[in-house]
């Protein structure tokens, strides 16, 4: 048998003879690193183990794709596994895991958690008054007496508190209050500040606690002999009298000179002038005049004495001879008889018995015919009597009358003038024919040589030399410092030394010399006779009273020291220190006036300081546990506490919960654990310091009376302890008292940023710091609204919130809505101050307050307003008081203190009437109506007022917004307020009645005394009234204010520095005075000035005061009635009366008579006439002597004649008022009837000649005024 065979050819992966056999290729174990091998037809597959791959498992795997590892971890790749490097601070199998020790917060109190570097552990950071190992213990700072300058330390969560010794502040008490901040020395004083004090150092001239007093050198009565001292200001300077010079008037100026006495006379110096003692033989002032030996009256028998040089000479009379005129001449010892005539002596002369046949005075003329005895003599009938005389017949006998200069029987005897000698002084007499002729010495004149000639007649003496008249000369008297014969040498008294080595002048002053001495030209601010004196500039008060801190004299100058916010020579202007934009960080600038920098920085959030250069940033702040982020400080919620509000306070009370030994409580309601304070501690937790009223801490409590009164708004003294719970805060003095976080929102109060957790009524609004602030008063108007403040005037311009909606002058009546109760303020101001400042004070006070206020009046319709002695007067009020303490009047309140310790020493002011006046007492009203409708957040009560009062006044900003100093607060009801008492006010009511009494029985013991008139009275029109004041007639110009009743601007001087001129209307009917028969019963009158009244009457300057924009004038009645119904035309026409006193007359008459044409021009009527007296506005310019407006009246066609009530016409006004220039144009103007008759018949004339106005009756009757015209008397 064949055997048959066969050969299979296998496919790949079989085997075996008929293929049958699969190969199995795991065989050779190709697969590696432990990976199972699978056989399959023709092959194989690899199941690799984790981390291999590849066909035979020979490849590894990289784990590391896609990287497993998070947070930028590294991978290591492993076999079937990886290993993750991971970076801090991750870690994990895939760096999943973050390490955060610090992740749960765990340190405590602000402490900061620093992770350790493996970020296994963590360490606390604690923040300064803490530590632990999370910072869960509070460190007592107090142990290490932190305080200096004997401050009290008090420990408080976290840190602690010092409360600084007074002088000091800061945190640590390290920084001493500067008392010269700013400087309280005036006039250039220099400020030392002390602890709690300083000193001033001041200036020459100055003394005082702060250099005030202006020394007065004059005191120890330096100037002699009787001069004037005037004081300066580092001397005085004397005014001496005359005769007198030198600093103290202490020189007698020297009167004598070489030349003062002649003839050897001794010059003796007196007081402004010099005697001379005279040697014999001489006299006169300056011994110039020889002694008269006439004076001796040597010359007898009626003999003339002619005085000589050393010598006299007797003219004798006639009879009489000899050196003296002794001798009686015997006339008849010697043949004087003719003829056989017989002499006989008759007295002092003779007479001849003629024998028969002759006559004549000797005897020798015959009895016969002049024809005949001619021819006896073989002469010529004309030529018998010699000499040209002529012969005359005479019966049987003849004479001859003889020409001048000859005597005898025929004129024979030429007559000798020169016996007796005529001719004085030494002169030769010369006879002449009938005369005779002196030759006269020289230095005599006159026809008998008797007039000395006058050599001085030619003023020939110089500088003031006295010229003495000498026989034939003159000799000079020189005053002291000149010599010469004429004195025409002047001695330079500036050239010579003065005595002691001093300058002849001080200060600079130029030496001027002059006639016997010299004088000082003085510098610039320097007098006195050796410019000795420095003038006070500061004297003239220069500087601007509201802005002027203080006045420095300089040299010839003087510097205003001015407040902050004011600049200028004179401080009178505001300092914008907004322009310059110096708030940062999108601040608002706020102007304002008596701050550190004259503007205030209302910050955005986040930012705080004074210019909003803090950042105070919440972001890295988380306050947790519902707690909010205020300026960087976290404001927890009720139960928890710390830096960030993580540390949970109980509920319930713990050892720890009250501080400074508080008494912990529990209540139902939040905060369920509330503490207790001590005296002297204060807050939730009492731990802060109490500020304000010490109170004693009490023993007992009245139980259930106390807890039913606990917290109704009224102090009740009897449960104001501690056992009562302090009368549920009522009594308390603190403001804070009710807000939760008062320490906190006490701190950030007033400082220009929101704070909401403090936005609330018990922690006072935040200061309003959340309200949208109005814009402010305009700085140029606020004087005005503030001095227009609530005088029932309604000024447009000032009724806005900003400015104090004018005291609510222009609401509508019944639009008031007063919260209950009275405010009491007790003010730092002398009662002076506050009346002329109190309407400032209300302004300032409705302004902070968001509201309007007023005076209290009592129910006598009285302000009440009372003096301040002490805090005795406090013990009348029975409500809560509150006393201020006020950072930056540490000064007042020291002064205060200081006279209450005087009080209780018994060494200060005297008790009653006699007191020592400290401040005053205020009584105020709050009206919230307009707050309500302006603004969201008002004060309901009074007391909740009183407290934010308090808290502002306290607070560093607080002087910005009410600069007044306060002392105390007090909070009364309607019903206190009524039942009140107050002893300064009855004493001064009955005093006031004494007084009155006392004054009335005077008057009327004067009166009955007073004698009768001796003459009818004089009859007046209504509405005149003679002058009591003086009997010296002068005219006067009238006032407007004396008929209209309108006090129109008057300007209040003397307010203090800080306080501007005030003005103030007062709203009256017009006064006029009346007769019996022009009885008009007066009704109130309520109209109103309108602004065309004002405009009308004065023109403010723009220096003084600006008003604001009022309600439009345009549209006004330009003939409104005011009260009386006056118009503003009547005002214009009496303008003047309410000016200022520096206005010139003429610039007043012009500004009324443009007034008048401008109201012309406007339509004004002329025709109005005034309710009471009924005059027209030319009355009224007649009546007050406003002959402009009466001319630019007439003008415009104004009637002359219209009358009044009592039939006066403008002219008879004009003649009661003695108004000259009126008249004058009245009585020149055509349709003026002179003669018009009043009701009672008087014309003009019979008014002119009762008032005894002599030139207006002759001016009348000039004017054909009736002369014979009769009134109805």
């Amino acid at each position: 048998m064949q055997t048959r065979w066969f050969t299979c050819l296998c496919q790949s992966g079989w085997t075996g003879t008929t293929c049958h056999i699969d190969v199995n290729e795991c065989e050779s174990h190709p697969c590696t690193h432990g990976g199972t091998c699978r056989d399959r037809v023709n092959g194989y597959d690899c199941l690799c183990p984790k981390g291999f791959k590849g066909q035979n498992c020979q490849m590894n795997q990289d784990d590391c794709l896609p990287n497993p590892c998070l947070n930028k971890g590294h991978c290591v790749d492993g076999i079937a596994s990886y290993l993750c490097q991971c970076e801090l601070p991750y870690t994990g199998a895939s760096c999943e895991t973050l390490l955060a020790p610090c992740a749960q917060d765990p340190c405590k109190n602000g402490g900061t958690c620093i992770e350790s570097a493996d970020y296994q552990e963590f360490s606390c950071v604690c923040p300064a008054g803490w530590s632990g190992l999370v910072c869960q213990e509070d460190i007592d700072e107090c142990v290490s007496d932190p305080c200096l300058n004997q401050g009290e330390c008090q420990n408080s969560e976290g840190g602690h508190l010092c409360k600084c010794q007074v002088g000091y502040n800061g945190r640590l008490c390290d920084m001493d209050i500067d008392d010269c901040s700013p400087n309280p020395c005036l006039n250039g004083g220099s400020c030392e500040d002390g602890v709690d004090f300083f000193n001033c150092s001041c200036p020459a001239g100055f003394a005082g606690e702060r250099c005030q007093d202006d020394m007065d050198e004059c005191s120890s009565d330096p100037c002699q002999n009787g001069a004037l001292c005037n004081d300066h200001v580092t001397g005085y300077t004397c005014n001496c009298p005359l005769g007198y010079d030198g600093i103290r008037c202490e020189n007698d100026i020297p009167d004598c000179t070489p030349s003062s006495c002649l003839n050897g006379g001794t010059c003796v110096d007196q007081v402004a002038n010099f005697s001379c003692h005279c040697p014999a033989g001489f006299a006169g002032h300056y011994c110039q005049q020889e002694i008269n030996e006439c004076d001796s009256q040597p010359c007898l028998n009626g003999g003339t004495c002619q005085d000589g040089y050393g010598t006299y000479k007797c003219s004798c009379a006639q009879g009489y001879t000899g050196s003296n005129c002794q001798t009686l001449i015997n006339w008849c010892a010697k043949p004087v008889c003719k003829n056989d005539g017989k002499c006989e002596q008759v007295n002092t002369t003779f007479r001849c018995e003629c024998k028969m046949g002759w006559s004549g005075l000797y005897c020798d003329v015959p009895k016969v015919s002049c024809e005949v005895a001619a021819g006896k003599r073989g002469l010529d009938a004309m030529q018998l009597c010699q000499h040209g005389g002529q012969c005359i017949d005479a019966g049987n006998s003849h004479y001859c009358q003889c020409p001048a200069g000859f005597e005898g029987g025929y004129c024979e005897t030429d007559i000798d003038e020169c016996q007796p000698d005529p001719c004085q002084n030494g002169a030769t007499c010369r006879d002449l024919t009938a005369k005779y002729s002196c030759q006269c010495l020289p230095g005599y004149s006159g026809t008998n040589c008797s007039e000395a000639t006058d050599e001085c007649r030619s003023q020939p003496c110089q500088n003031g030399g006295t010229c003495i008249d000498m026989i034939d000369g003159y000799q000079c008297s020189c005053l002291h410092g000149t010599r010469g014969t004429h004195c025409e040498h002047d001695i330079d008294d500036c050239a010579s030394p003065a005595s002691g080595h001093q300058p002849k002048c001080y200060h600079g002053g130029r030496c001027v010399d002059g006639i016997g001495g010299y004088s000082c030209d003085c510098q610039a601010g320097y007098v006195g006779e050796r410019c000795e004196g420095d003038v006070n500039e500061c004297l003239s008060n220069p500087c601007g009273s509201s802005g002027t801190q203080s006045c420095v004299q300089l040299v010839n100058a003087y510097r205003c020291e001015c407040k902050p916010g004011y600049t200028g020579r004179r401080c009178e202007s505001i300092v914008d220190n907004c322009k310059s934009g110096p708030c940062h960080n999108g601040g608002t600038c706020v102007l304002t006036i008596n701050t550190p920098f004259g503007f205030r920085c209302k910050c955005p959030p986040d930012y705080s300081g004074g210019k909003c250069e803090i950042y105070n940033s919440c972001n890295s702040l988380p306050c947790q546990n519902g707690g909010l982020c205020v300026s960087g400080r976290c404001v927890c919620q009720l139960g928890f506490r710390g830096a960030d509000c993580s540390a949970p306070r109980s509920g319930r009370c713990t050892p720890d919960t009250c501080q400074n030994g508080g008494t912990c409580l529990e209540q139902a309601r939040e905060p369920h654990a509330f503490c207790r304070c001590p005296p002297g501690f204060r807050g939730l937790y009492c731990q802060s310091p109490e500020v304000g009223r010490n109170r004693s801490a009490g023993a007992g409590c009245s139980g259930d009376l106390c807890s039913g009164r606990a917290g109704d708004g009224s102090c009740d003294p009897a449960c104001d302890t501690l056992a009562c719970g302090w009368d549920g805060g009522d009594c308390a003095g603190d403001p804070w008292w009710k807000c939760a976080l008062e320490e906190l929102c006490q701190a950030a109060f007033k400082d220009g940023k929101c704070d909401e957790a403090c936005n609330n009524m018990e922690c006072h609004f935040d200061g309003f710091d959340c309200q949208q602030q109005k814009a402010q008063c305009n700085p140029h108007y606020d004087a005005y609204c503030k001095h227009h403040y609530n005088d029932d005037h309604c000024d447009q311009g000032c009724s806005s919130a900003n400015c104090g909606w004018d005291g609510m002058d222009c609401a509508r009546p019944g639009a008031e809505d007063f919260a209950s109760g009275t405010l009491v303020l007790v003010a730092f101001l002398s009662p002076r101050r506050l009346r002329h400042s109190l309407s400032s004070f209300l302004w300032n006070l409705g302004l902070v307050l968001h509201s309007t206020v007023r005076v209290k009046r009592s129910p006598s319709g009285e302000d009440m307003v009372f003096p301040y002695h002490g805090r005795e007067d406090l013990d009348n009020l029975t409500a809560l008081v509150y006393n201020v303490s006020t950072p930056g009047r540490r000064r007042v309140t020291r002064e205060l203190a200081r006279h209450e310790e005087e009080e209780e020493e018994g060494v200060g002011p005297m008790q009653g009437a006699e007191r020592k006046v400290l401040g005053c007492i205020i009584f105020v009203e709050i009206n919230i109506q307009p707050c309500l409708v302006t603004y969201t957040a008002c004060f309901s009560t009074v007391l909740d007022a009183a407290a934010f009062v308090v808290a502002l006044a306290s607070s560093e900003n607080g002087g910005q917004e009410f600069p007044f100093p306060l002392q105390a607060v007090a909070v009364m009801s309607k019903e206190e307020v009524g039942a009140a008492s107050f002893p300064w006010e009855l004493t001064g009511i009955s005093l006031a009645v004494l007084f009155a009494a006392v004054v009335g029985i005077f008057i009327g013991i004067h009166v009955a005394k007073k004698p009768k008139r001796k003459r009818g009275p004089l009859w007046l029109p209504p509405g005149f009234a003679p002058s009591k004041e003086s009997k010296n007639y002068k005219r006067r110009e009238p006032v407007g204010e004396d008929a209209i009743g309108m006090k129109i601007l008057n300007q209040e001087t003397d307010c203090e520095d800080e306080e501007d001129n005030q003005n103030c209307f007062v709203e009256r009917p017009p006064i006029n005075k009346k007769s019996k028969s022009e009885d008009i019963p007066m009704l109130p009158d309520h109209r109103k000035w309108t602004q065309k009244h004002i405009q009308a009457v004065v023109n403010i300057p723009q220096s003084v005061a600006l008003t604001p924009p009022q309600e439009n004038t345009e549209n006004m009645d330009v003939d409104a009635r005011g009260p009386d119904g006056v118009t503003p035309l009547m005002l214009a026409a009496c303008a003047g009366g309410g000016l200022e006193s520096s206005y010139a007359e003429t610039e007043t008459q012009e500004g009324s008579a443009s007034i008048i044409m401008d109201l012309m021009g406007q339509g004004a009527s002329l025709h109005p006439q005034t309710d009471v007296t009924g005059e027209t506005a030319l009355h009224l310019a007649a009546r007050f002597s406003r002959a402009d407006a009466a001319k630019c009246m007439l003008d415009m066609g104004a009637d002359t004649n219209v009358q009044d009530r009592s039939g006066r016409t403008p002219l008879h006004t004009a003649v009661a008022a003695d108004a000259q220039g009126v008249f004058q144009i009245l009585v020149r103007n055509r349709s003026t009837d002179v003669d018009a008759r009043m009701h009672d018949g008087t014309t003009p004339l019979i008014l002119a000649a009762r008032l005894a106005i002599d030139n207006v009756v002759e001016e009348l009757i000039n004017c054909n005024a009736d002369v014979s015209a009769a009134d109805n008397h």
